[in-house]
């Protein structure tokens, strides 16, 4: 009976973690993706400019995490302006052809003498309205923020990390010294 509860217990210890994990891990992994990042990216500009002395190391931090910054911004707007051009020259392309079929249509007269003009432009802006639903730009903005704050996030740790590097290893040899472990 005494083995049963400790099972009991066990279990319900192993699912409170594995709970908890699973909480920090949604919640806490795209920051810490982005310190990471940001942090591996910058640091190669960081050491050549302390090896140069070109500025001290809280300035030289926050010049290679700009650098960084302004390459990543410059790169999604090239990236975007690209994806935008195809989608619009993918947009004309339907577009042009559904021209083309109601000109042939219309010269043909078969088909709108059976649907009238009006019911198709309605159930066309229903189903492009239909697009536009709420729910799926609530979920995008949400995405986005969340990403964009992460990576905020991201830049202010990386920026501690790089200019205070001797300040972190101190503390952290005091927290995780020997004689506490």
């Amino acid at each position: 009976m005494r083995i049963s509860y400790f099972r009991f217990v066990l279990c319900l210890l192993v699912f409170i973690l594995f709970y908890f994990g699973i909480f920090v891990i949604k919640n806490y992994f795209t920051p810490f993706f982005s310190i990471v990042l940001i942090t591996y990216v910058s640091y190669p500009i960081f050491a050549l400019l302390v090896r140069y002395k070109v500025f001290n190391r809280k300035l030289s931090a926050l010049t290679s995490i700009l650098f960084v910054n302004i390459i990543f911004i410059i790169t999604i707007l090239n990236f975007s302006q690209l994806f935008m051009n195809n989608i619009v020259a993918l947009i004309r392309e339907d577009l042009l052809k559904v021209y083309d079929d109601i000109g042939t249509v219309i010269k043909e007269g078969t088909i709108l003498q059976a649907v009238k003009l009006e019911d198709a432009i309605n159930y066309t802006k229903e189903k492009l309205l239909g697009l536009l639903n709420t729910s799926v730009l609530t979920k995008g903005a949400a995405y986005t923020t969340e990403g964009i704050l992460s990576y905020f996030i991201g830049n202010i740790a990386a920026y501690f990390i790089l200019a205070d590097k001797s300040e972190l290893q101190g503390w952290i040899k005091y927290v995780c010294s020997e004689e506490v472990i």
